[in-house]
């Protein structure tokens, strides 16, 4: 149809597009203009690709699955589980450590459409971590390598109960901080990140329980910076913080996180509106959709 023709027209051309960029752009509901993009992909007219995010997602997944396997059946010792010789110097072993912990932190994962993949990345996380933390202390590697893995099986299967006790606690502070009894979600947070020191959603609502204790504040902010140190692609977190300086009424800093918020995720609301408030119009583009197209 000519209505057909037209919209055909009007899309770009060269090169790969980010389709919900596109959205605004046509004069039509947003329901109509994809089923119009549909019909030309369905007509082999245009074409669908992931963006480099999501691409870079499975590829992450893959590999979990597959350390998982290995580690589930023992078939890999630490040094295979981290893809290194057993000579390898200490600064291979930290290089290789932040790289895994890059990848497969259950953070990183928590996108996965499986829900099962999390737990996965749980267990094949603390298995990065407890090969780090024997390969890079000298004594620990000898014993490792005078008795192997299999030797080592109890002490990990302690961790693993370690892990899972300190998401009891997270879980439990979760109900207590929306119940507003933030001195024992707290409390319960404290236990949780000492007993795993590895995941930014437990400092963070550790952070976000103390900020709401006046005297607990200072405190507040190192655990709320910590939880940037292991996550610094979280928006929530700087919006915590920028709270927590706005109820401080340090307004500069506030703003300061508040732009942060909003750069790491454009469409933040609660960033936005303070930005708003404090008379700073919010910075940074939308997001764009997780799939692109490009015209045939």
């Amino acid at each position: 149809s000519q209505e057909d023709l037209n919209f055909f027209e009007a899309l770009p051309t060269g090169g790969i597009i980010a389709t919900r960029r596109l959205v605004g752009e046509f004069d039509m509901e947003e329901l109509h203009f994809w089923q119009k993009l549909a019909l030309f992909y369905f007509l082999d007219i245009v074409d669908f690709e992931k963006e480099q995010a999501t691409r870079e997602l499975d590829s992450n997944i893959e590999e979990l699955l597959q350390l998982y396997d290995g580690l589930e059946s023992q078939s890999l010792d630490y040094y295979q589980l981290f893809g290194i010789e057993r000579d390898a110097p200490g600064g291979k072993i930290k290089e290789t450590y932040f790289s895994m912990a890059k990848r497969l932190h259950p953070d990183r994962i928590g996108d996965a459409p499986d829900p099962g993949i999390k737990e996965k990345a749980n267990f094949v996380f603390a298995a990065v971590n407890k090969a780090f933390d024997i390969l890079s202390d000298d004594e620990k590697r000898r014993n490792y390598d005078s008795r192997g893995r299999r030797g080592d099986s109890q002490e990990i299967k302690i961790h693993e109960n370690l892990l899972e006790k300190a998401r009891v606690l997270y879980r439990k502070s979760r109900t207590l901080y929306n119940d507003r009894r933030f001195w024992e979600a707290a409390s319960l947070l404290e236990e949780a990140v000492r007993l795993d020191p590895s995941k930014a959603s437990y400092f963070l609502l550790l952070g976000m329980a103390q900020a709401m204790i006046p005297e607990q504040r200072r405190a507040a902010e190192r655990n709320l910076q910590q939880s940037i140190t292991l996550d610094p692609w979280n928006a929530e977190t700087y919006t915590a913080l920028g709270l927590l300086f706005l109820s401080e009424n340090l307004k500069k800093r506030a703003e300061g996180f508040f732009r942060k918020a909003v750069m790491v995720d454009p469409e933040h609301q609660v960033a936005r509106k303070k930005l708003l408030d404090l008379g700073v119009k919010a910075v940074g583009k939308k997001k764009s959709f997780f799939s692109a197209f490009k015209k045939k």
